[in-house]
């Protein structure tokens, strides 16, 4: 920064040397240009402050969300396979004590039944919330009725505590207890990642950013909330939301952005009469070339899970019983490697007269592909019980997916059957087509296929259209989606796949959808290079008055030209 004498030495010269109307014109426009371009660099520094901002605080959002994510499929592992043991509190005890201890998850855990008034099992220290607990009772009841877990804060005498809710799916049906102690310096393991290290934060439970919903923050409680430059986010927290609120604890653009308007100024005053023009265009392309080099670095978060246990707790033991129809399904793990695979289905019973389902493949394997696939999946399940249809269903789930984030992609299938009128609703994310059979063989049905989900076209907005169609089916036929491990085969296309299932399909005689399955894949051996899920069900049912003529159906013969 030029001294004070420096910067008077022009205006000195200027004094003593009156200027002719030439050099009064340079200097008023110098004085405009640095004037201007002073207010133009605080203005881009702000914005571009203002979308780093953005930018990191929806980093840190991934972050816990992810972390949220792992703590549901560690509830879940744990209460779904204790559920399904005969010995629940062993297995129980067994599976849940790698979570449970100092440095830990969590503080203490225990296995109920939602009409029991004691644990069947406990693990750890003494919880705030005790047997005969009002809010004990209240949890594990609640949990027990919600697809997902059920938090509460707890404050406590050793600090703030969260406590956790998880039931299983599975009859008999068990709820899993658990509490978090937060640290007292208010953090926790995910805010430790790199995402937050430029940030100030606070989380709050629930929308209000009020101290008495405050959970974790890096900053002493009477500087809160933040003000300022702020950013906020609301992150999916069990039946809660998170609310995360940030403020730069930094230039996040680098000093030289921050301090270029106080050097376009001092500068601009000191060069006006020499050249103030080149001057200002230069530092206005030095600002231009700075906010282009800003770039924001890849997130990776390394989660430690049992690869064979999350397998098994992703993937439905069981299906529904639907009045009317017969629903079969398979699901076998690809041969190559031991990370946990990408592939799901799941059928989904709405309400008396409506059942969804699911078939869906995430790409790539581990840890963090089965993690997005258990996102679509408890996503999709929660629209199509709202009551979306599938289409809107997939255009909802494709806001919270995006490949250049989570760095995976997925293509579905999504179904909605009507079963007095035996009408399927259909929609597609890049999915393969199913395959319908009945009296006159077998058919693709045509189904309008978007992008998968994760996928921007370019030069688009970020949502991606999705659109449905309606076809009817008559009583004794079977619809069957699938996903590309079972047709898939190295050095042929994917067309010689897709005609040799709808062979297969035609020479069977099996009428039971489970017959079906088994001899199909008895007959199509698939090499299991790639994980397999396959969904398939049956109209057992006469046709209903309700029901659609079956010029409706909107099928295509099998043919590759048509695919």
């Amino acid at each position: 920064m030029a001294s004070a004498s420096t910067v008077g030495r022009p205006f000195s010269w200027v004094r003593r040397h009156r200027l002719d109307w030439v050099g009064v014109s340079v200097l008023v426009i110098g004085l405009a240009l640095t004037a201007s371009g002073t207010w133009a660099a605080w203005r881009s520094d702000r914005d571009n402050e203002q979308r780093l901002l953005r930018v990191q605080t929806s980093q840190a959002a991934n972050v816990v969300t992810i972390a949220i994510a792992s703590i549901e499929t560690s509830l879940r592992t744990v209460v779904e396979a204790a559920s399904a043991s005969p010995a629940s509190g062993e297995a129980f005890t067994q599976l849940v004590a790698p979570y449970v201890g100092p440095g830990k998850t969590f503080a203490n855990a225990s296995l109920w039944r939602p009409d029991s008034g004691a644990p069947l099992a406990a693990v750890g220290g003494v919880p705030v919330l005790t047997a005969g607990s009002a809010d004990l009772d209240t949890l594990v009841r609640r949990a027990a009725t919600t697809s997902t877990f059920v938090v509460m804060a707890l404050p406590s005498s050793t600090g703030l505590r969260l406590a956790y809710a998880q039931a299983s799916t599975l009859a008999p049906q068990y709820v899993l207890y658990a509490e978090r102690i937060i640290p007292a310096n208010r953090r926790v393991p995910a805010e430790s990642n790199p995402a937050f290290a430029e940030l100030h934060f606070a989380t709050y439970l629930g929308a209000t950013t009020d101290n008495t919903a405050l959970q974790t923050t890096d900053l002493p409680p009477d500087q809160l909330p933040l003000h300022g430059l702020t950013a906020r986010e609301s992150i999916p927290f069990g039946n809660l939301q998170l609310t995360l609120v940030t403020s730069p604890s930094q230039h996040l653009g680098g000093w030289l952005t921050g301090a270029l308007a106080w050097m376009l100024l001092g500068g601009g005053l000191v060069l006006t009469l020499l050249a103030a023009i080149v001057a200002t265009v230069l530092n206005q392309q030095r600002i231009a070339a700075r906010i282009h080099a800003v770039t924001t670095e890849s997130l990776y978060v390394d989660q430690r899970t049992i690869a064979e246990t999350l397998q098994h707790a992703l993937i439905p033991k069981t299906n529904p019983d639907i009045p009317t129809v017969r629903i079969a399904s398979r699901y076998l793990p690809g041969t190559e490697g031991v990370d946990v695979g990408g592939d799901w289905y799941s059928a989904i019973r709405i309400n008396d007269d409506r059942f969804g389902f699911v078939v869906g493949d995430v790409s790539g394997r581990g840890v963090e592909a089965a993690a997005v696939m258990a996102r679509i999946r408890f996503t999709l399940r929660a629209y199509l019980r709202e009551g979306h249809p599938p289409h809107v269903a997939l255009q909802l789930c494709n806001k919270d997916l995006d490949l250049q984030t989570d760095g995976h992609f997925a293509t579905v299938i999504v179904g909605i059957a009507d079963l007095p009128s035996r009408r399927v609703e259909l929609a597609a994310a890049g999915h393969l087509p199913p395959l319908v059979r009945d009296d006159r063989g077998s058919r693709w049905l045509r189904v309008p296929i978007g992008l998968p989900l994760g996928i921007r076209a370019s030069g688009a907005a970020t949502d991606t259209p999705f659109r449905s169609a309606v076809i009817h089916m008559d009583a004794g036929s079977t619809l069957l989606a699938y996903t590309d491990g079972l047709v898939e085969r190295r050095d042929e296309s994917i067309d010689d796949g897709l005609d040799r299932l709808a062979r297969a399909v035609d020479a069977l005689d099996a009428a039971d959808p489970e017959d079906l399955l088994e001899s199909l894949l008895d007959q199509l051996n698939p090499p299991g290079h790639d994980d397999i899920a396959i969904l398939a069900f049956t109209w057992v049912a006469e046709p209903s008055a309700l029901g659609p003529s079956p010029e409706s159906v909107d099928t295509v013969q099998l043919s590759p030209s048509h695919r």
